[in-house]
């Protein structure tokens, strides 16, 4: 009788999936997916350039849409520019499949989110939408079975179906009071659980990365336990890196992520404060 429910489980999905996705393939990483169609295809209609370890599709000389990561780091940086050119929009399934990804910093330059972007980064825990990025589009965030958090700003304005499909797991959403984020967490229908964490105005102490209002070394020791990968007894990180107010406030040299050089900068603002 499981054996049959499973089967007939796995029907309904690809019934699922064949209605929502029309005929057009890409191919990522070896593997041929069918995604929804859209004004752009893949490298048969539009010339798709590689540099080192980005493809990009040229637009209009000066912006680019970045296609695929070629690489296999599992904490990836994607430059504001490649070639000179500004990254301006992910292309649908930018970063499918890309199963030991755990962490993305996308660039500020950022405008635009295609479907299916990040379907299938199975070891993906938490994603920051950069400020300025309009739409995300649907399935962005299909089969990211680890996925803890996802901070949208107020600059979204429209999300698309079943962002998080396939998902068993509940998602926080930090965004803004009055928000299209808050909106589209308000009116959520499916299986997994979205909750809303306004951070407007929130306030979050320099250095303080313990969060008990006071700056000191036990902050030091937070971080570089942090850095190292070490996790709470409930196995979510000890610093919330996809909380934006918590991030700058421990960003203490403002490359947009916790490093080894915030750990150092951090023992000397501690310094000059006794």
């Amino acid at each position: 009788m499981k054996k049959f429910k499973k089967a007939i489980t796995a029907i309904i999905v690809t019934a699922m999936l064949a209605s929502a996705f029309s005929a057009i393939p890409f191919t990522a990483n070896a593997v041929e997916v069918n995604v929804p169609k859209v004004s752009q295809s893949r490298d048969a209609v539009h010339s798709v350039v590689t540099s080192g370890d980005y493809r990009y599709e040229n637009i209009d000389g000066k912006s680019i849409i970045f296609w695929e990561y070629l690489g296999s780091d599992t904490d990836v940086v994607i430059p504001e520019q490649i070639d000179g050119k500004t990254v301006t929009m992910l292309a649908r399934g930018a970063f499918y499949n890309k199963t030991n990804l755990k962490s993305i910093t996308l660039p500020k330059t950022l405008t635009y989110i295609k479907g299916c972007a990040f379907w299938g980064c199975t070891s993906l825990e938490s994603v920051v939408i950069p400020d300025g990025v309009s739409t995300i589009e649907e399935y962005a965030f299909t089969e990211c079975y680890n996925l803890k958090s996802v901070t949208i700003p107020k600059s979204v304005t429209s999300i698309g179906d079943r962002l998080f499909f396939l998902l068993n797991s509940d998602i926080t959403i930090y965004g803004y009071e009055g928000s299209y984020a808050q909106s589209y967490v308000n009116s959520y229908t499916d299986s997994n659980k979205l909750k809303f964490v306004a951070i407007d105005g929130k306030k979050v102490l320099k250095g303080d990365a313990n969060g008990d209002g006071i700056v000191n070394v036990s902050d030091v020791t937070s971080m570089q336990l942090h850095i190292a990968g070490s996790k709470n007894d409930d196995g979510m990180p000890i610093i919330d890196e996809s909380d934006k107010a918590v991030l700058e406030a421990l960003d203490l040299n403002g490359d947009g992520k916790l490093t080894v050089s915030d750990v150092t900068e951090l023992q000397m603002y501690i310094a000059t404060q006794n």
